[in-house]
């Protein structure tokens, strides 16, 4: 029931995000955060907006949260807004500790 990474990156690439330039994504530790950091520039605030929603919208993400969003005032015309998203999905596994109890031998009863 755990997605894969590879169905994620699948339905995220399906997303049209016109105005959105994608420059990385990042799934560290997919096996058990499931959390991608998505980073990227865009012309409008709404253009933002949308890809963001439509991220929410893929199956399996539990949230979407803006990580960095940054205008880029005065830089003229094509003046460009950058972005930074944390994208979480259901599932993954916790990481497994392994414990053991301390070894009982003789020497150790004795000193008991």
């Amino acid at each position: 029931k755990e997605p894969a990474l590879y169905s994620f990156i699948y339905e995220w690439s399906k997303i049209d995000h016109p105005g959105v330039s994608v420059d990385t994504i990042e799934c560290l530790n997919w096996k058990t955060d499931r959390l991608c950091t998505i980073s990227g520039t865009c012309n409008t605030r709404s253009e933002y907006l949308a890809y963001e929603e439509s991220l929410g919208k893929i199956k399996g993400v539990t949230s979407v949260s803006c990580v960095s969003y940054q205008t880029n005032v005065g830089a003229g015309d094509g003046a460009l807004a950058t972005f930074t998203i944390s994208v979480a999905v259901s599932g993954g596994t916790p990481v497994v500790v392994e414990t053991t109890a301390p070894a009982v031998t003789e020497a150790t009863t004795a000193a008991q």
